[in-house]
């Protein structure tokens, strides 16, 4: 510069509680991300439970009383049949759980217990 250099006067105190806010800001920052990164774990931890479940055996519960030979309900716990468009709808489910148990398979070497 020409006029050569320029200091400005700025109170101890202020600079002091400029700094402070700084650090804690960072350490806000530093908390959130460790936070986010937990919470990626946890849902890729509850991802891969669900699709260790065989799709086979994945509408076996006691809503059911009858399956097919793929594992898809024929007939509900009361004895009615179970409609079209809720078998085309669980046949969906099915093969969606199908790509995702496969998926885990190839990933684990096959080393599940399907």
């Amino acid at each position: 510069r020409p006029e050569g250099s320029s200091w400005k006067l700025v109170n101890v105190d202020e600079l002091l509680r400029d700094r402070e806010l700084k650090r804690e800001r960072e350490e806000e920052a530093r908390k959130a991300k460790a936070e986010r990164k937990a919470q990626a774990k946890k849902s890729e931890i509850e991802k891969c439970k669900q699709a260790m479940v065989n799709p086979a055996d994945m509408f076996k519960t006691d809503e059911f009383a009858e399956w097919d030979d793929a594992g898809l309900p024929t007939t509900l716990k009361d004895g009615t049949p179970v409609s079209d468009g809720q078998r085309k709808k669980k046949k969906k489910l099915q093969d969606k759980q199908a790509k995702a148990f496969a998926d885990l398979q190839s990933k684990s070497g096959g080393d599940l217990d399907g």
